[in-house]
């Protein structure tokens, strides 16, 4: 049966979308807090400045996120689908990439491969590599994007030069491909550093697949040195654009980021040998994958593993230099491998040694040459072999995706399989922490200070006793008194309601030192502590709250508080994107309209709102202006609600007195009875408690 390309291109698309189906809900983890999440320079896309020095290095990719959050703010669906998009539309470039480099070869006659089966080869590695499990970390994990992205550029690039380097005797248009590959190869350089070595693949497969460089040279000088002027510049355009200093790029890296050793380019070196034989491994049993893997440092050539590990891989570097005529995908596949991994996986030291969404681009070519090599011994036997490998990637990507969209089985599995890194066991002990498993996560920071009894698990147990209000030992009055631990004190004492307290702390702490969420939470505090004076300072020394529109409204909410001149507008609701800051915004809209008595506007503001969030005190709001329009039963019916989602029993006190209102005698006896219970309290029934409609209140 004929088989043509189009079809392939189908059944790729196809069968990835089903593979990474269960990724669209994945949320947010790790570096995608930082570098999405709680990112503002990605909220606005029309300052395009703020949004590329988000992440300097990488602006195109920043640029991606943005237009992610103009969409669909942070709704993680959005995000996975621009990631699946990328991923399927590189398997079809690996599809292209490899169709012509296996012509070429057909061309020569160095391969005996007929049209249709060089067709079913290169199908067979784009969809490989699109649903092999290992690559779940570039695709799922959302801020790897920066990997795929890069690639996608990478294997535009590659490809747009293979084929003008075709068309080249023809003279049919080949400088539109050359130009097309540099215009590429530029924007991945800015997407993500790897693409660095994109001039150097194009030589690799220059040399393999035309080997006739020197006959070229003599015959085009011209050509070949205009060519040799814009790899140059290529080359150069990355340290010039960043002012790059290459002493920091080989400089010394000392324990941090979640390591406990310190890294120089030789033990770094020492130590990728071995990483590439795990990567190896992962192409090719894709088992004990997880994010965050606790690897040992090679600090000595003489390690028996590191001599292993080299003399491997320098005998497949070797056998694809000698025998690159003979067996020239072969020689390709290894090439390949080696040549996209040397930025990330050679001598320039990374805090984090081995990351899986590093082989992202590299296993390209150990796949290609796996594959080839199958065909020529199973022929069409490899169909058979193809389903039976594809059906189970496919599974294992399924199940690993499920592992992502739990944050627990993700820090879980680290910790399982990474029992002595203490960045995976503090990570696993936060979310232990964050879903109140004190006990759990005491024992998990315990085992943190065994491994590095510095840093952040101090500033972790802090907050345990913090949560705990064990001061006697907690490092907020026991601690040496840095910033973090300052605010942290503040921090305990507004929580057990000292405010004059707080007020003296807050005027010692350098609010200059801080981050940009301490600092937001400051400023909300000298609102709320009526601390006008420190409150404009804090305010006029940022400028982050008057870019971020979720920041800018909040603050203006709780900044009426103390300043009475602040008017809270109907028109700058359009201008609120975040949907939880709009509904306390109308909200503050319908308490200001009850005040003016206005009850009709101030009912349909704060339906609005609870449209948009389902917060005890919007029940709270709406049952009192029922109470002052006379309609007892719906303000009971909103006293549940809220006293459903707040526990609080003074919503069970305010039902009582619409019931008493109603003339429902027998039901706000019981309702009594069922407050004095819920308090404790035999005290007599007291008044009303204050309006919604108060100022101020919450």
């Amino acid at each position: 049966m004929k088989v043509n390309k189009t079809f392939y291109c189908l059944l790729i698309i196809i069968v990835t979308t089903i593979a990474y189906w269960n990724s669209f809900d994945v949320p947010f983890h790790f570096d995608d807090q930082h570098v999405i999440r709680d990112n503002p320079g990605i909220r606005d896309l029309s300052d395009l400045n703020r949004v590329f020095n988000s992440f300097p290095n990488r602006p195109v990719a920043q640029l991606t996120f943005a237009l992610n959050y103009h969409f669909h703010e942070l709704d993680v669906w959005g995000y996975h689908l621009v990631n699946l998009i990328i991923h399927i539309i590189n398997a079809l470039l690996v599809f292209w990439l490899v169709l012509q480099i296996l012509n070429r070869l057909k061309g020569q006659k160095r391969i005996s491969l007929q049209d249709p089966e060089i067709l079913f080869v290169a199908f067979s590695t784009g969809l490989l590599f699109a649903v092999h499990p290992v690559q779940t970390q570039a695709v799922t994990y959302i801020v790897q994007r920066m990997a795929s992205l890069a690639t996608l550029f990478y294997l535009l690039a590659v490809n747009c030069f293979l084929k003008g380097r075709s068309l080249i005797q023809k003279r049919k248009f080949a400088w539109i491909w050359f130009v097309l590959s540099g215009l590429s190869g530029l924007l991945g350089l800015f997407t993500k550093q790897i693409v660095f070595t994109f001039p150097i693949m194009i030589l690799m497969l220059e040399w393999i697949l035309y080997d006739d460089i020197g006959t070229f040279l003599k015959k085009n000088k011209k050509k070949a040195i205009i060519v040799g002027i814009i790899f140059l510049l290529f080359l150069l355009i990355l340290p010039a654009v960043y002012k790059l200093d290459f002493s920091q790029i080989f400089k010394t890296i000392p324990p941090e980021q979640g390591h406990t050793y310190t890294l120089t380019p030789y033990n770094y070196f020492l130590t990728q040998l071995r990483v590439h034989i795990t990567y190896l491994r992962l192409i090719f049993l894709p088992i004990n994958q997880h994010l965050d893997y606790d690897y040992p440092i090679s600090e000595s050539l003489f390690e028996w593993k590191v001599i292993l590990s080299g003399l491997f891989l320098l005998t497949l570097f070797v056998l694809a230099i000698r025998y690159r005529k003979k067996y020239p995908v072969f020689s390709i596949g290894i090439l390949w491998y080696f040549i996209a991994s040397a930025v990330e996986s050679s001598i320039i030291p990374i805090p984090n040694v081995i990351f899986e969404h590093r082989l992202y681009i590299s296993m390209i070519g150990i796949v290609l040459f796996v594959l080839f090599i199958l065909f020529k011994v199973l022929r069409n036997k490899l169909i058979v072999v193809m389903v039976i490998m594809v059906s189970l990637s496919a599974y294992l990507t399924h199940e690993r995706n499920i592992i992502w969209n739990s944050e627990e089985k993700l820090w879980e599995e680290s910790y399982i399989l990474s029992p002595n890194k203490y960045r995976a066991i503090n990570n696993f002990a936060n979310y232990e922490i964050s879903n109140n498993k004190y006990l759990n996560g005491y024992i998990l920071y315990n085992r943190v200070k065994q491994i590095n009894n510095t840093g952040i698990v101090h500033i972790n147990l802090n907050q345990l006793y913090y949560d705990m209000g064990n001061i006697d030992n907690s490092y907020i009055i026991n601690g040496d008194m840095d910033i973090k631990n300052n605010i942290n004190r503040v921090r305990y004492f507004y929580k057990i309601g000292n405010k004059n307290k707080c007020k003296k702390l807050i005027k010692n702490i350098d609010y200059k030192k801080i981050n940009f969420s301490d600092l937001r939470w400051l400023t909300l505090l000298t609102i709320e502590l009526e601390m006008k004076e420190l409150y404009n300072e804090l305010k006029s020394y940022t400028q982050e709250f008057e870019k971020t529109h979720s920041d800018k409204f909040e603050i203006l909410l709780y900044a009426t508080k103390i300043d009475s001149s602040i008017e809270i507008k109907e028109d700058m609701i359009k201008l609120i994107k975040n949907k939880k800051i709009k509904a306390k915004y109308l909200y503050y809209l319908s308490r200001q309209s009850a005040l003016e008595k206005d009850y009709e506007t101030a009912l349909n503001y704060i339906m609005d709102a609870l449209e948009l969030d389902n917060r005890p005190e919007f029940y709270h709001m709406r049952a009192a202006i029922f109470n002052n329009v006379g309609n007892y039963l719906y303000a009971a019916l909103d006293y549940t609600s809220a006293f459903k989602l707040s526990g609080d029993p003074e919503f069970v006190k305010m039902r009582a007195l619409c019931y008493e209102r109603m003339g429902h005698e027998e039901s706000a006896k019981n309702e009594w009875r069922y407050y004095k219970i819920l308090t404790e309290e035999e005290g007599e029934k007291g008044e009303l408690p204050k309006s919604a409609l108060s100022v101020g209140e919450e």
